[in-house]
């Protein structure tokens, strides 16, 4: 569980949320979330619980560092884990042109759904959207 604190940071990033959003998103005090993200206070169940409440989306297995099943491994698209690690260090003044591309990623890989399936695959990716 040692990256529980920066895997908080990474998700609040990824989000584009500031500490005092993501305070108010979850409901952790603004006090306490530096602390978690800097490693220097441990995590209870109930903050823990109020993070998965908030963005139901995250896997709580990635969010506490803990090692997958194989077989859930396998499921995974490697390149996902790549794209967040390095949207991570795209410098601010280039973050434009990373989300651009991934924009037109998203398009791309839209195109290629079946159209009977486009319908389920938006609203799905619309009510994720939601819970940002």
């Amino acid at each position: 569980m040692g990256d529980f604190g920066k895997n908080i940071q990474m998700l609040r990033e990824t989000l584009k949320l500031n500490q005092a959003e993501f305070s108010r998103k979850t409901g952790i005090t603004g006090e306490l979330l530096p602390k978690i993200e800097g490693g220097k206070d441990n995590i209870t169940l109930k903050t823990l619980l109020k993070i998965l409440k908030a963005f139901p989306q995250v896997d709580p297995r990635w969010l506490l560092d803990l090692p997958m099943k194989e077989k859930y491994r396998k499921i995974e698209n490697p390149n996902l884990g790549f794209i967040a690690i390095f949207l991570q260090y795209v410098p601010a003044e280039a973050r434009k042109k990373a989300d651009a591309a991934l924009e037109m990623t998203k398009d791309f890989l839209y195109n290629l759904i079946p159209d009977d399936k486009k319908k389920e695959a938006k609203l799905k990716a619309d009510n994720v959207g939601k819970h940002i």
